[in-house]
């Protein structure tokens, strides 16, 4: 399950808590032909889980707003419909506009800023995945350089018919278990196919415990030794656990201080 907290706490979701559903439209005329997505009218705030799978959710606002140090709890792609996004972490920005998206690594943090278009509106739509969907998609099609932190897909245009219709999917509970994970595996697919991918589960753990141990000292001048140290391990093995799979996570451990990498390290 993806885990939210109350509006004013730390994670994406807080943001998008208080929700009406998407009305979504789904062409179901033929019974062999796949459903798809005929309109998506996104009225006002969304959320909506399916268990062992992931979860879709969404933003309308009309003001610009700041949310400082939040948490990403689960991997994601979020796509922006209308004005823009700033991801600001370590020293870093990255902006969203609209018509672009972004891949989300799980259990990174970041300051968000949200500002509406020159009409007054911001929308964005969001799929979030549950690991076990990551392990399946990885254990059957392989693995791509998983995202670090935060990564811009360089052809959401090509993604979006995939996006859309695993967000219809999504809000569907008449779609089987298997055919929700498939159309979420067809997001998963087109990720991979510009290179980019999720951590699998050792290298999640990883760097679940690197973070763990960064966060707990932030002053500390951090370095891979050190990391390598305090986990018991080489720099050499440290390198080896997180090669497989996991060579954005690699290059996030390089022998330099974390400040200079960022936290996601």
């Amino acid at each position: 399950m993806v885990e939210t907290r109350p509006f004013g706490g730390s994670g994406i979701l807080v943001y998008f808590w208080e929700v009406t559903p998407f009305q979504i439209r789904v062409n179901r005329a033929a019974p062999y032909v796949r459903p798809c997505v005929l309109e998506i009218i996104v009225p006002s705030n969304y959320f909506h889980t399916r268990e062992r799978l992931g979860a879709l959710g969404g933003i309308v606002q009309h003001h610009t707003a700041l949310y400082r140090s939040v948490a990403v709890y689960e991997p994601a792609v979020l796509i922006v419909r209308r004005g823009s996004k700033k991801l600001r972490w370590a020293r870093r920005e990255l902006r969203i506009a609209a018509g672009e998206a972004v891949a989300l690594a799980g259990g990174q943090t970041f300051d968000v800023i949200n500002i509406p278009d020159s009409d007054g509106l911001y929308q964005a739509q969001w799929i979030a995945f549950e690991q076990e969907t990551v392990e399946r998609f990885a254990a059957q099609y392989g693995t791509a350089q998983a995202v670090c932190d935060a990564v811009k897909l360089p052809h959401p245009g090509r993604m979006g018919a995939a996006f859309d219709y695993a967000a219809a999917v999504l809000t569907d509970e008449e779609v089987p278990h298997n055919a929700a994970e498939a159309a979420l595996c067809g997001v998963l697919a087109w990720l991979q196919h510009d290179g980019i991918g999720f951590a699998v589960y050792e290298g999640v753990n990883l760097m679940r415990q690197i973070r763990k141990l960064i966060t707990a000292d932030m002053a500390a001048d951090w370095s891979s030794a050190m990391l390598a140290q305090r986990l018991n391990c080489s720099e050499a093995a440290l390198r080896r656990r997180t090669s497989a799979g996991m060579s954005a996570t690699t290059q996030c451990i390089q022998p330099s201080p974390v400040g200079d990498v960022g936290a996601a390290a």
